[in-house]
């Protein structure tokens, strides 16, 4: 009897190797188990989806536990390559270096739009050339250019020169065209008179802002000029900066005319005359003021010392004008005086 178990025995252990040996040539226990029926490991197809990129790769066979090989560089028009990928929704990397193949599988090739990015220099030299730039990203800052006379003062993104391009941090998402910004700087000559007016930093093109009016003993002052022989007197209004440029005080003989205005007795229109190459001094008299502002003809204008207007000589053309001025006491009432001027001419 005991023979005959052992005779079972055997004859099930055989059937079991048969069983087993039947299943290892089998593909689904081939790779389940990593092995072919050689012994050898599993052998895996990766193949490429280049969406559109080209040269496609040729597939790759590979065995279980291997790495694939990186293939060559694609192109695509208007595209710039951003890797490949494990899915077709780009959520899972592909690394050639580390990532091993266990089964079949297709990498996806990842494609990002590029935009242009154009400058304009605004006359400056040389004008940098077009970069192309994957969206997203941010842009290499091109060198300066140069401009005669003038400071580069950096690139923006619309042609009024307000929202200021930071290469470090904007990013490119669409086309745009950067404008070169050129600032100018205006400095003052006094010519003996205090206070000497800080420089200006004015955009090319622009206008500078008038500064209050030196003064200096015993002369009159007589407006500002664009050269030292006082041949082209500058219009603040009207003039525009195109180029580093020093304005030159010009000095009449003689003090300026000095009027009085009284806010707090005399607010009626008075009457006062000066000749057209003669400066005036306008005074508001009184005290405890925390305020003034002065108008010329209604329209305000500056006032350098606080209470005191002054009227360069020549820079009104004879004729008859209004000056006004209000002033603000500490308890927030508003007092003003005026007069009427008739400029002469000699």
């Amino acid at each position: 009897e005991n023979r005959v178990e052992e005779i079972s025995m055997k004859r099930i252990l055989l059937i079991l190797l048969a069983a087993f040996l039947a299943a290892c040539t089998n593909p689904f226990f081939e790779d389940l188990l990593g092995v072919h029926d050689d012994g050898g490991p599993a052998v895996y197809t990766v193949t490429f989806n280049t969406g559109g990129g080209t040269p496609a790769p040729e597939a790759q066979t590979v065995s279980s536990g291997g790495t694939v090989g990186a293939p060559p560089a694609m192109t695509k028009t208007g595209r710039v390559f951003g890797g490949w990928y494990r899915d077709a929704a780009f959520t899972v990397p592909w690394n050639f270096t580390a990532d091993t193949v266990t089964e079949d599988m297709t990498l996806y090739a990842r494609w990002i739009n590029t935009y242009t990015l154009s400058f304009n220099a605004n006359g400056g030299t040389p004008v940098p050339p077009a970069q192309t730039v994957a969206g997203g990203d941010t842009a290499a800052a091109p060198p300066a250019p140069a401009k005669t006379n003038l400071t580069f003062g950096g690139w923006y993104r619309d042609a009024g020169l307000s929202i200021p391009w930071d290469f470090a941090a904007d990013t490119v998402t669409e086309n745009i065209m950067l404008y070169a910004k050129w600032t100018a700087a205006v400095t003052f000559n006094a010519n003996g008179g205090t206070p000497v007016p800080p420089a200006q930093t004015v955009a090319g093109g622009g206008t500078a802002a008038a500064p209050p009016a030196p003064a200096k003993t015993d002369f009159s002052f007589g407006g500002w000029y664009r050269d030292a022989a006082f041949t082209a007197p500058w219009n603040f209004a009207a003039d525009t900066v195109t180029a580093n440029i020093t304005l030159y005080a010009r000095w009449n003989p003689g003090a300026a005319v000095q009027i009085i205005l009284r806010p707090e007795d005399d607010p009626a229109l008075s009457n006062e005359s000066v000749f057209e190459d003669e400066a005036a001094s306008f005074t508001a008299a009184g005290g405890g003021y925390t305020a003034w502002q002065w108008y010329w003809d209604g329209a305000p204008v500056g006032s350098g010392t606080p209470g005191v207007y002054n009227l360069a000589a020549g820079s009104q053309a004879p004729g008859i004008y209004e000056v006004s001025v209000v002033v603000y006491t500490g308890g927030g009432e508003t007092l003003s005086a005026r007069c009427r001027l008739t400029i002469k001419a000699r």
